[in-house]
């Protein structure tokens, strides 16, 4: 009996063993202002990306003008991508200027390089099988930017347009 008993236990202890997955911890860095909250989305498709109803998972912390941390626990290994932006008003929705110019912060994955384009693919990233990866978005917000130039802030805001 004893037997049989240690042998179910060695065989759940392996299964858990097998199919752990480490955790994704995202560090949101450069929040302008702890008004609203800051929202992720996480995808694993280009055909989804930053269409936050087909996201993987969307979460939200309080915005804060210190790093905002959020922890995506036992993440299968993958390729993924996040968006993440400021929800100033609550909405639940990334708010556009006349329908076409970002005017809430906003920040993805990897890509931290103004003028390369916003996909999925210049925010992919891996995530290995059982370590923890740890992700920094930087936030950018369009309508202060700090080099102030109208072209920049035009291509900023440009490069989020539906």
């Amino acid at each position: 009996m004893k037997k049989y008993i240690l042998m179910a236990l060695l065989t759940c202890l392996a299964s858990a063993t097998a199919s752990a997955a480490g955790d994704l911890v995202v560090n949101v860095l450069g929040v302008n202002s702890a008004e609203g909250r800051i929202r992720l989305g996480l995808y694993d498709m280009a055909d989804t990306f930053k269409k936050e109803n087909k996201a993987i998972t969307v979460q939200e912390e309080l915005a804060s003008t210190n790093p905002v941390v959020f922890k995506i626990q036992d993440l299968p290994a993958g390729n993924y991508a996040i968006h993440v932006f400021h929800d100033r008003d609550g909405n639940e929705n990334f708010d556009h200027l006349l329908g076409l110019f970002p005017s809430e912060g906003y920040g993805f994955s990897v890509n931290a390089d103004l003028k390369a384009e916003e996909s999925y693919e210049n925010s992919v990233f891996t995530h290995g099988d059982t370590a923890d990866t740890e992700v920094v978005v930087q936030m950018r917000y369009c309508g202060n930017r700090p080099d102030k130039s109208a072209a920049k802030t035009f291509s900023c805001w440009m490069s989020l347009s539906p």
